[in-house]
C-alpha cells in the first residue's frame, strides 16, 4: 500500500493525516508535506494523525525525528492526535515513543 497525506486547515492549525505505509517509498512524501506546514508562518500549530498508517519503518521513524526537530528550530508546535498501534510499536523499538505523547 502507498501512502496519503491530507492536509486539512482549520483556524491556523494545520491537520496533516497520513495513511497507508509510512517507508522508504512513502516517507518522502510525508516529509515534504510537513515540512511545508512546520515551516509555514501563518499557522500556529501542526497536528500529526498517524492514526492510519499500516507500516511505519526506520526511514519513517527518521522522518518524524526530523519533523519534530525543524517544528523546535521553527518554534512550531508539533502535536500528535493519533497514533496507530503499528506506529506505536515502532516507536517504542526505536526508544524514541517518548518524543511522540
Amino acid at each position: 500500500m502507498s501512502v496519503v497525506v491530507a492536509v486539512n486547515t482549520v483556524e491556523n492549525i494545520a491537520k496533516l493525516a497520513i495513511t497507508g505505509d509510512m517507508d522508504i517509498a512513502g516517507a518522502p512524501h510525508v516529509r515534504a508535506a510537513a515540512r511545508r506546514l512546520i515551516r509555514d508562518s501563518s499557522l500556529d500549530a501542526v497536528h500529526l494523525d498517524l492514526g492510519a498508517i499500516t507500516a511505519l519503518d526506520d526511514i519513517g521513524v527518521g522522518v518524524l525525528l526530523g519533523l519534530r526537530r525543524l517544528a523546535v528550530i521553527e518554534d512550531r508546535p508539533l502535536v500528535v492526535v493519533a497514533i496507530s498501534d503499528t506506529v506505536r510499536c515502532s516507536l517504542d523499538e526505536h526508544d524514541v515513543s517518548h518524543l511522540f505523547p
